[in-house]
């Protein structure tokens, strides 16, 4: 009796180094399970603040991008209407030459008139 005692102990103390031993190798694993999950985190916080931070490049591009289609579109609109001034204004001014070049042959067919008069007046004349 004493033996199976003994044995039963023995193997009882053997059971309990195994699950000592099971039992250290888990908690080492959870504290492997720990420190993987930790760098994940960490990997995962850091890939998430570099895509914040692309993302904020990204709406910035997109802002400034706006306001150099705003600046063009205010260039554009500015040429239309400086082009449109011009035409007017060439226009105005091709009417007053076409005035002032009427003007100018009504004066030389009056002055050819009166030198016309002048050269018949001394032709009478003498």
């Amino acid at each position: 009796l004493k033996t199976r005692l003994e044995q039963t102990l023995a193997e009882e103390q053997a059971a309990i180094k195994e699950w000592e031993l099971v039992d250290e190798t888990l908690q080492e694993a959870e504290v492997e399970k720990s420190a993987f999950l930790a760098g994940k985190v960490a990997e995962k916080n850091a890939a998430l603040t570099k895509a914040q931070h692309a993302e904020a490049a990204l709406e910035e591009l997109k802002e400034r991008y706006r306001e150099l289609r705003r600046a063009q579109e205010r260039g554009r609109n500015e040429i239309e209407s400086a082009e449109a001034s011009g035409a007017e204004d060439t226009r105005a001014l091709e009417n007053n030459a076409a005035v002032l070049m009427s003007k100018k042959e009504a004066c030389l067919e009056r002055l050819k008139a009166a030198e016309e008069d002048r050269a018949q007046l001394f032709a009478e004349a003498q």
